[in-house]
């Protein structure tokens, strides 16, 4: 049978006030001694306590997670930028939910509501830009977000993002340098602000660089086929 607070508060002559304190981390600033502290966390490793992490989100009005939001779990991009994400969350004691949209706006937004649903104290998101109902959802919530690697240039929020025509700017650049003549772009999501500001990069470097840029070379990648 699973112990409870009131069941090692029993056991231990204490009340349960007592023992929900030291088991939270509150038991040095409660001014409880080591030695009740200790006994306290020694017998709950003994009966094999497992705090109610529900209850007592609702009860101090955080989870210690965060959700994600991406929208291919497959794509290496969002590999690596999930595991440096859930790294840093570890790494200040945060549980990481991950999500996957699929590219779908109305996947989008029913995993937000099911994210707010379970209490996350905050949602990082890659958003579709297919649709904005989900986005529109958490402006209109007092839930803390911020999208990543897309965003909506005329919308108030909170994003991070590279300098996408700088980046595709200076690479075709370094291309060019090279000794490169015919460079091809691939293309994907062509609907993003972000690949439109790839594009206009891509096109910069090849003009400024004295060539005529070629509409046949940037060449349209469908996700879904690949």
């Amino acid at each position: 049978m699973k112990a409870s607070i009131k069941d090692i508060a029993l056991a231990l002559n204490l009340s349960k006030a007592t023992v929900s304190w030291i088991l939270s981390g509150q038991g040095e600033t409660k001014g409880f001694s080591q030695a009740t502290i200790k006994r306290v966390k020694e017998y709950a490793d003994s009966v094999n306590y497992r705090p109610n992490l529900l209850a007592r989100s609702l009860s101090l009005g955080t989870s210690n997670t965060i959700g994600l939001i991406i929208p291919f779990i497959g794509d290496t991009f969002y590999a690596q930028l999930v595991q440096a994400i859930e790294q840093e969350a570890v790494r200040n004691k945060y549980v990481l939910i991950v999500c996957s949209s699929e590219g779908d706006g109305e996947k989008e937004f029913e995993l937000i509501k099911i994210l707010r649903s379970k209490q996350v104290d905050g949602i990082i998101i890659a958003p579709t830009k297919i649709s904005r109902k989900g986005i529109n959802l958490l402006m209109k919530d007092s839930l803390p977000f911020v999208l990543i690697d897309r965003y909506y240039p005329n919308l108030p929020v909170n994003y991070v993002i590279v300098n996408n025509s700088q980046c595709c700017y200076d690479l075709v650049s370094h291309l060019i340098k090279k000794g490169s003549r015919k460079i091809a772009l691939l293309t994907t999501d062509v609907h993003l602000y972000v690949m439109k500001q790839r594009i206009e990069g891509y096109r910069k470097a090849i003009t400024d660089a004295g060539f005529q840029a070629e509409i046949a070379l940037e060449v349209f990648v469908d996700r879904q086929s690949i």
